[in-house]
């Protein structure tokens, strides 16, 4: 209980003057809540966020209430800070591959041939170039070919032949973005073939069923390459783009790319 005395007497008021009366009033404790004094915390999306309990705007005076100047500074930080983190990531990956299904191209020794999937880095492009057959039941048609040079962090290089409709795609011929020179690439179901002491070799083309993702353009040229440069932050968490990331670094480190 708090008591409050109508009238402010002083000392000498009380001790002297009979004739006044004085009344007082009892009044209840204020309703407060001393959990309001704990500090809220708010975590979005990993960032601690911490403010002051929420300001009394009931328009009463009291010195519990804080300012509201202070408090709106506080409200619009939080939620900068909640839209920065939300949109930290700028794209995200498209591709989609288990690391299991990876061939290297370390793997490729001995005697032999094998279809296989890898993630390598395009080094040189030749082509495409149209070419006429000369044998076969297609003699005297014309079709792609579509030559590169690729390799791979452990400084592995081989080289990789396409032909026909895998050429133009790859090469861009068709409504499909073509490969650039510095660009990761997924390559699934081609035909590796090796031998002792010589360069593996792998082709491409549709009777394989040959596929291409590009996974990071190293070197962009135009605005729309930006849509092939995911986030590369994600690995972090994301073990294929953690592969795709250590390609990057070691192309640029290799040719000394910016």
């Amino acid at each position: 209980m708090r008591r409050v005395f109508l009238g402010a007497p002083t000392a000498n008021d009380l001790k002297y003057d009979s004739k006044t009366s004085f009344s007082w009033t009892t009044l209840p404790d204020t309703n407060y809540n001393d959990a309001s004094h704990a500090t809220d915390t708010l975590t979005v999306n990993g960032t601690a966020i911490t403010w002051s309990p929420t300001q009394n705007r009931s328009g009463v005076l009291s010195f519990l209430n804080t300012t509201t100047d202070s408090q709106e500074t506080e409200d619009s930080f939080t939620q900068s800070q909640a839209h920065s983190d939300s949109s930290s990531i700028a794209q995200f990956p498209q591709f989609h591959f288990s690391l299991n299904s990876l061939t290297t191209l370390e793997s490729l020794h001995g005697h032999g041939s094998k279809q296989v999937s890898m993630l390598l880095a395009v080094l040189e492009i030749q082509g495409p170039d149209g070419i006429t057959l000369r044998k076969g039941k297609d003699a005297g048609r014309e079709v792609y070919l579509l030559k590169l040079t690729l390799g791979d962090s452990d400084n592995q290089v081989c080289t990789l032949t396409a032909w026909r409709e895998t050429a133009e795609n790859w090469g861009g011929l068709n409504d499909s973005p073509g490969i650039q020179r510095g660009d990761i690439v997924h390559i699934q179901n081609v035909k590796a073939s090796f031998e002792p002491d010589t360069r593996p070799s792998l082709t491409a083309s549709p009777y394989l069923k040959s596929n291409m993702d590009i996974c990071y353009r190293t070197i962009p040229r135009t605005e729309q390459d930006n849509g092939l440069r995911p986030d590369l932050r994600l690995a972090l968490t994301d073990p294929a783009v953690r592969h795709v990331s250590r390609l990057v670094g070691w192309f640029t480190q290799v040719f000394g790319v910016r």
